[in-house]
């Protein structure tokens, strides 16, 4: 079994920089101000309850259908579906972050928006097919860091803080039980691997972690990471944020050195325990 070093943490903590940048392209360039989502904007208790069951609704959605296609065998549809949504919701990213800096930049998107269509999609086709393609390497790891991160901060722009608050400590309730009892324990079941996947192999977790030494961190939880770190920088201010991210980063150190003695842990409880008691401790304080 591998031994886990500081230097495991490494896509962690560049994943809080990420984000601290990635927020402020959105927020600089207002560019999601008015577009519209299904989740509210209010800072109010039922605004906070409603986007907490949506948001769940949605993880458990995605994970029924993921039960199903593990127990009736279908890897081909499951490599299918992993593809597919990875390429459309990543090209959703590369358009709003697309056009995000070019508003900074003050590039007239309206004269170019049909160059920079064709321009977004070719780049969405091509990153897909280096990610599930290519051998697990630096440059597949680079990219599902970053795409984890802009996803991630997507939610915590547009989703109010107290609202990212209750999300994540659901997410991590549900984390628990998806990795010892439910859908990510019967696909990791799937992995011919007894230990920790060893770095450029093929893997069915190919496109849905970020491999880095040895190791997988689930996209998952880098998205929960950088929305929690996204929505502190934004409710609050960038030096609470930065404090945020640290406790991510030690939660997801103790999760790792865990990881020496088992195959598998969920990568959300610890550091959403940390970081949301320094965020409440804060915020209170």
């Amino acid at each position: 079994m591998k031994r886990i070093k500081f230097i495991h943490v490494i896509p962690v903590i560049v994943n809080v920089l990420l984000s601290i940048l990635f927020t402020s392209f959105l927020v600089t360039s207002n560019i999601l101000e008015d577009i519209e989502t299904p989740f509210l904007r209010e800072v109010t208790l039922s605004a906070t309850i409603y986007n907490s069951i949506l948001f769940f609704l949605l993880i458990v959605f995605g994970s029924i259908l993921l039960f199903i296609i593990i127990k009736i065998r279908k890897i081909s549809i499951l490599k299918l579906l992993f593809i597919s949504s990875f390429l459309i919701s990543l090209y959703g990213i590369i358009e709003i972050y697309g056009i995000a800096i070019m508003t900074l930049l003050d590039i007239p998107i309206d004269y170019y928006i049909d160059v920079f269509q064709i321009l977004f999609i070719i780049a969405s086709f091509i990153t897909t097919f280096v990610v599930f393609k290519m051998k697990e390497n630096l440059l597949t790891t680079i990219i599902t860091l970053v795409y984890g991160s802009a996803a991630g901060c997507l939610f915590g722009v547009i989703i109010p803080l107290w609202s990212i608050i209750l999300i994540s400590l659901l997410a991590s309730l549900y984390d628990i039980y998806s990795v010892f009892y439910g859908p990510l324990k019967y696909l990791i079941n799937l992995e011919p691997s007894n230990g920790i996947e060893v770095e450029g192999r093929d893997t069915l977790l190919k496109g849905v972690t970020v491999p880095f030494l040895g190791i997988h961190i689930g996209l998952g939880d880098i998205i929960f990471y950088s929305m929690i770190v996204s929505g502190t920088y934004i409710y609050t201010n960038i030096t609470h944020a930065f404090i945020i991210g640290m406790g991510i980063c030690v939660g997801a150190f103790i999760t790792f050195k865990l990881l020496e003695k088992r195959r598998a842990l969920p990568a959300l409880p610890i550091p959403i325990f940390l970081s949301l008691t320094l965020l409440i401790g804060m915020l209170f304080i």
